[in-house]
């Protein structure tokens, strides 16, 4: 799934949200700052090294492509064009969650892609009315 939409929307929200009331769906959920390319791969080099898999973003990648249980990885702000998703979204198994301002990031959602918005005045306070 890809959470699309403008800075400030509440995409992450939305997604640790999703996590936290789906987490019983999921072995494992793994959270990657994808903000850019190297702090993709410093996140999964270190899922790689904490589960012994070794120390290379190729090494995590077997490791989670391997695991045939229902993992969840979290990549957020996947906002860079550079970041090259396709080995992370090419898996059969798990589910991907994807927040990003990059509207072409979309292409990348095989299920679901979500537009995120700004909310006017009147859906800002029936959101507001309805939480208290």
């Amino acid at each position: 799934c890809v959470l699309c939409g403008p800075g400030g929307v509440g995409k992450t929200q939305m997604g640790l949200k999703f996590t936290q009331l789906s987490q019983n769906r999921f072995t494992d959920i793994f959270f990657l700052d994808a903000s850019d390319i190297n702090a993709l791969h410093n996140d999964f080099k270190k899922i790689a090294v904490a589960n012994s898999a070794g120390s290379t973003v190729k090494d995590a990648l077997d490791y989670l492509s391997s695991r045939r249980d229902h993992l969840q990885l979290f990549l957020d702000n996947t906002d860079d064009p550079a970041v090259a998703l396709r080995p992370v979204v090419s898996w059969s198994h798990g589910n991907i969650l994807i927040t990003t301002r990059n509207a072409a990031a979309p292409a990348h959602a095989s299920d679901h892609c979500l537009h995120a918005h700004s909310l006017n005045m009147d859906e800002s306070v029936t959101l507001f009315m309805h939480r208290l």
